[in-house]
């Protein structure tokens, strides 16, 4: 069985000018830039995906947990606003595998998908 995946990133301060690398089944198969979406066609139902950007990673989402076909991820940053000023550097070395938060979004069309940010 296979799904299509659909990777939207918020427009936010953190790695504003930086793309965030896309790992399905351990292997990099493309980027997500801020403030914009990403499509994957014909992914296993049994894979993972996870975020990366340099040594600092996303949650892992198992898209057969999630039991839909059109699969819709978010991700954030989860260094924000005044966390962003006082911790960043605590989030890029003991959170780092928690930097990106990676969720599920559910949209009644596909015509939520593509409005902005």
């Amino acid at each position: 069985m296979m799904a299509k995946l659909t990777i939207k990133r918020q427009n936010t301060y953190p790695d504003l000018l930086r793309n965030y690398q896309v790992i399905i089944n351990n292997k990099i198969v493309g980027q997500v830039a801020n403030n914009s979406i990403v499509e994957f066609d014909n992914i296993p139902y049994n894979a993972t995906v996870q975020l990366k950007i340099d040594w600092c990673y996303s949650n892992i989402v198992q898209l057969n947990q999630l039991n839909e076909n059109n699969v819709i991820l978010l991700a954030t940053p989860s260094c924000t606003g005044f966390k962003f000023i006082f911790f960043y550097l605590f989030y890029i070395t003991f959170l780092r595998k928690k930097y990106i938060v990676l969720k599920n979004i559910t949209c009644s069309n596909n015509a939520d998908i593509q409005k902005p940010l």
